[in-house]
C-alpha cells in the first residue's frame, strides 16, 4: 500500500544502473550523430564495464577515475569524459543525479 501513490518514474530514479541509463541516453542521441561517434561511445561504455551494474544515483568521481586512469591513450580518456558528462546531464534532466564527471583529472 506504500508504494501505491508513488511515482513510477521515482522509483526508476533510484534503481537505474548506469546501462540501463546508457541505453536510455543512446536510444535519444544516436538519431543525431554519425556512426563513427556511435562507436566512440560504444568503445566506451563496453571499457566502463564495471559501472554496468551499479545504480547511477551510487556512482561517484572515484568509479570513474579509475576507469579513466587504467587507460593511457589521451584521446580516448578525453573520450571517456565526455562521454560520462552527457550521461550526467541527461541523468540531471531527468532529475536522476548531479555530475560526478565534472571532477575527473585527465
Amino acid at each position: 500500500m506504500a508504494n501505491y501513490n508513488t511515482d513510477p518514474h521515482d522509483i526508476k530514479k533510484n534503481t537505474i544502473t548506469f546501462a540501463e541509463l546508457y541505453e536510455e541516453w543512446s536510444a535519444r542521441k544516436f538519431e543525431k550523430i554519425q556512426s563513427s561517434t556511435q562507436d566512440t561511445y560504444n568503445l566506451c561504455f563496453k571499457k566502463s564495464k564495471a559501472l554496468h551494474n551499479l545504480p547511477f544515483k551510487d556512482i561517484k568521481t572515484e568509479h570513474l577515475q579509475k576507469i579513466i586512469d587504467a587507460n593511457k591513450e589521451l584521446t580516448m580518456i578525453r573520450q571517456f569524459k565526455y562521454l560520462y558528462n552527457q550521461l550526467y546531464k541527461f541523468a540531471i534532466k531527468y532529475d536522476i543525479d548531479k555530475n560526478h564527471a565534472q571532477y575527473l583529472e585527465l
